[in-house]
């Protein structure tokens, strides 16, 4: 094993030169790709300020969605009724 210390120098396709280990993601990146993942799959963030009993009608609603199956890696599916 060599004691040499690599200086981490990056080309333009984020391999290192020397060791070609990836260059780390940080956490704002990998937050970042998580949401584009997320849109590409036709996903919609809704953020909203409710009251107590707004916001448990709204967790049921969520939750109905889920056990109806209407959704499926981000695109929604005809529900059959």
């Amino acid at each position: 094993m060599s004691n040499i210390k690599c200086n981490h120098t990056y080309d333009e396709t984020g391999h290192c030169f020397e060791c070609d280990k990836p260059k780390p993601v940080t956490q704002n990146e990998r937050k970042q790709q998580e949401r584009e993942r997320k849109r590409a799959a036709g996903l919609v963030r809704i953020e909203l300020w409710l009251t107590p009993d707004q916001a448990k009608t709204v967790r049921e609603c969520a939750e109905g969605l889920k056990q109806a199956d209407i959704f499926n890696a981000g695109k929604l599916k005809q529900r059959s009724l």
